[in-house]
């Protein structure tokens, strides 16, 4: 009889606090403190409101997404593999679940492909591929891509070019990856992390002076369509792959 009205108790507090989470305000909150990511007390803001909120209302397509997105960003903006790893798995997770819930919403395939990217940097491509993530990847995002491709700046396109064009060989294809980046820049004018994705792959492939042009014009030039925390991080990598550059130039 006691564990039968301790286990109603339990039923009735956690029916308590689902009904506690205010989903809009949590949204609104966390949607602010998006827009100032570059900072970390907005980062962990997000994370706490988010983790606290998803106790109450698990099944919540707008917070898992949400939920998946700022894990993306803190394992995009880390330099620690540890970090990648154990944030883009949550993301990931979180992305599947939303994608679920919602098979017909972009947001949950297009965070969740995203974080999973970021689980693939940080564990290793390689052993990414041997634990089967390529075609877990592969499949979200056509996924994506089918429902909108243009969201967040193009990103289902953009990942896609930088998929292929940094394979490991043989499954590597650096024209079509290019040819994806172009796309994705040509499409919106959300475009500084793109360049620098293509920077990034021509620098690979030898072509200095090229990547070289891309990273002078993301140092400089202003790209108005995106936000200050996307500009910063995005130069912050510019400013490191610039040095390398000039050392093969000398």
């Amino acid at each position: 009889m006691i564990r039968v009205y301790g286990l109603a108790v339990l039923i009735f507090i956690s029916n308590i606090a689902y009904a506690e989470v205010d989903v809009d305000e949590v949204i609104k909150k966390v949607d602010e403190a998006w827009a100032l990511r570059d900072d970390q007390l907005k980062v962990k803001e997000s994370m706490d409101l988010l983790k606290k909120a998803l106790q109450g209302a698990p099944e919540e397509y707008e917070l898992l997404w949400r939920y998946a997105r700022i894990n993306f960003w803190i394992a995009d903006s880390s330099d620690d593999k540890s970090v990648k790893a154990k944030h883009g798995k949550e993301g990931y997770m979180a992305g599947q679940k939303a994608a679920s819930i919602k098979p017909d919403r972009v947001e949950g395939y297009f965070w969740g492909v995203a974080s999973l990217g970021m689980y693939s940097e940080g564990i290793g491509v390689l052993r990414s591929i041997k634990e089967g993530n390529k075609s877990k990847f592969e499949d979200m995002l056509n996924k994506a891509l089918k429902i909108d491709r243009t969201y967040e700046g193009g990103g289902p396109i953009r990942t896609q070019g930088r998929f292929f064009a940094r394979l490991p060989w043989p499954m590597r294809d650096v024209k079509k990856g290019l040819k994806l980046l172009d796309e994705c820049i040509s499409l919106n004018k959300r475009v500084i992390r793109a360049t620098y994705y293509k920077a990034e792959i021509l620098f690979d492939e030898g072509e200095y002076k090229q990547a070289k042009e891309l990273l002078d014009k993301i140092l400089n030039e202003d790209f108005v369509g995106d936000d200050v925390p996307e500009k910063k991080l995005v130069r912050k990598w510019a400013e490191r792959l610039m040095k390398r550059i000039e050392e093969k130039l000398k």
